[in-house]
């Protein structure tokens, strides 16, 4: 009964911590939409506007007192302007670091002793917010269904596509031709952006699992 209620409170705790993932992966995803729109509709009009009002400023040269007003509406476009760019600039940096986020994710399961290899130049938000929930479901596997001790996570970027690979030293026997363990859903983050994902045991004599996911640049959604 005793270990029933701890497997029902670890179950819980999991299912919280991936609930706050998903609203924070949501929220950023949102913060990336609303920057994308201020950039290619507030921002293209403000700056449609300022051309404008500098080919007025042009054509009444001769009429200083007019001049000096279209150069006054002028000034303010170009603050606005500005504005609107430093707003759409305060968004993207609100976004978080897939490295530094990875680095922390991995040292919030305690017990497992992990490691990360992150080379990657620049990484999409779409790609990054899939990779994030990935190695969150992957770990939370290793940790509650694997018992791993020690895993590792790789993120490579290759000319034509990403390379996610995580490796544990768990039971990899508990998760292979299971149901309900998040392996659907990690593998419907990968393919929803054209990619692939495998998840296997490791070949002996080493013991453990191993997820691996790939997405290619093609296929990139626009951050």
């Amino acid at each position: 009964m005793q270990e029933d209620r701890l497997a029902l409170a670890e179950r819980t705790r999991d299912l919280a911590e991936r609930q706050d993932l998903e609203v924070s992966c949501a929220v950023l995803a949102e913060r990336a939409r609303i920057a994308r729109e201020i950039h290619d509709n507030v921002g293209h009009l403000l700056t449609r506007s300022v051309l404008q009002m500098e080919a007025l400023a042009v054509t009444h040269e001769d009429d200083p007192a007019l001049a000096k007003e279209l150069a006054a509406v002028g000034a303010t476009l170009h603050e606005a302007l500005g504005t609107v760019r430093a707003s759409v600039h305060d968004l993207h940096d609100e976004a978080f670091d897939p490295q530094t986020t990875l680095a922390e994710l991995i040292g919030e399961f305690p017990g497992i002793a992990g490691t990360l290899a992150f080379e990657a130049e620049s990484l999409p938000r779409p790609v990054a917010l899939a990779v994030v929930a990935i190695v969150r479901e992957a770990l939370a596997n290793a940790r509650t269904h694997g018992r791993a001790t020690s895993v590792a996570v790789s993120l490579l970027e290759f000319p034509g596509f990403y390379q996610l690979a995580i490796e544990d030293n768990g039971r990899a026997a508990n998760l292979v031709g299971e149901g309900g363990l998040g392996l659907a859903s990690m593998e419907e983050r990968a393919t929803a952006l054209g990619g692939t994902f495998s998840f296997e045991p490791l070949p002996p004599p080493r013991t453990g699992s191993r997820v691996f996911a790939t997405f290619p640049k093609t296929q990139e959604v626009r951050p």
